[in-house]
């Protein structure tokens, strides 16, 4: 795939937009097992709330693990009014880190 200048723009933007929120796992937000500090819940929070002022007329959407460990990470009650929709992961319900 090749970037254009506009890709390469935004991914540089939301890179910064990240770095600003201090947020470092965005997959499992504050996750023990991959080093999550715990300010990564409520930063993701206001990630969503700037984000969605950001793109007003876009739809966004969010893609959660099904595991409880993993999903007390996300604030759902504060950004679910910031989202369109919100897909869970079933085929992350069980596995090996399950037992």
């Amino acid at each position: 795939m090749v970037l254009t200048s506009t890709s390469v723009r935004l991914l540089y933007n939301l890179t910064r937009f990240c770095g600003a929120h201090q947020s470092e796992t965005l997959e499992y937000p504050a996750a023990m097992e991959r080093n999550g500090p715990p300010s990564d819940t409520p930063n993701l929070t206001v990630f969503f709330k700037d984000f969605r002022a950001g793109l007003e007329d876009a739809i966004l959407s969010l893609a959660t693990p099904a595991g409880y460990w993993f999903l007390r990470g996300f604030e759902l009650d504060k950004i679910s009014p910031n989202l369109d929709m919100i897909n869970m992961m079933s085929y992350d319900f069980r596995g090996s880190l399950s037992s």
